[in-house]
């Protein structure tokens, strides 16, 4: 079980507000894994800053540096690990993992079946995702291991966050095994964001002070589904 985060701005971040919530959303996740974190931040002119730590997000999140690349992001996707394959000692095996043409790949769960012939450089099963996506795109990726899923079911767990820096967009897909939820914070925060689970996206809102509906908008998302959104 790992955390995972993500967010698209409709502008770039500036209000102190909201880079609280982001702040406290990336700690929140460390409820679902402490081994280590990370995260991909895009900024406005499309220069993407990757980070991994072997440490928890709830103690990375409130550092300068972190506050430093939300200012003026409009997009980001972040993980906070439970180690099943891997030591978080070493950042090769830890998220996002980050292709030569801009890519990168944060991922929720473990692949048992992961997709045969393909070559990883890590000892972290994820990465064959990242290597999928290389070979057959993201919706080829997605279908790859839905087909996976039919022929070995219940072998897979997976919620996948992704950046394509070439053509600008967040996206995501994930199996039944695997929560992820989606929420329309633009009209508040200026932000659609992607988190693992309502109660760390609500607790996230509630310790930021930032303005909560008397009922969030939200929505799990469809499994087998793409979601793409641009930036």
């Amino acid at each position: 079980m790992c955390g995972i985060m993500g967010f698209v701005a409709t502008g770039a971040v500036s209000r102190h507000r909201t880079v609280m919530f982001l702040q406290d959303l990336f700690a929140g996740i460390s409820v679902r894994g402490k081994d280590a974190c990370g995260y991909s931040v895009v900024k406005a002119n499309n220069e993407m800053v990757t980070e991994k730590y072997s440490r928890s997000s709830d103690v990375v999140a409130y550092g300068n540096k972190f506050a430093k690349a939300l200012d003026g992001a409009v997009a980001m996707i972040g993980h906070a690990r439970l180690a099943t394959h891997g030591s978080p000692a070493d950042n090769r095996n830890n998220h996002p993992f980050v292709s030569d043409d801009g890519i990168s790949v944060v991922h929720n769960g473990t692949l048992y079946a992961p997709p045969k012939l393909l070559k990883i450089t890590s000892e972290c099963d994820s990465e064959y995702i990242l290597r999928a996506i290389e070979k057959y795109g993201v919706a080829g990726a997605m279908n790859l291991f839905k087909r996976i899923d039919t022929t070995q079911p219940f072998m897979n767990r997976y919620a996948v966050l992704g950046i394509d820096r070439i053509k600008r967009s967040l996206f995501s897909f994930r199996n039944p095994e695997s929560p992820l939820i989606v929420a329309d914070l633009s009209s508040s925060l200026g932000l659609t964001i992607f988190a693992s689970t309502y109660e760390i996206l609500k607790q996230a809102l509630i310790e930021s002070g930032a303005w909560m509906p008397k009922r969030l908008l939200y929505n799990e998302t469809k499994p087998y589904h793409l979601y793409k959104l641009r930036y």
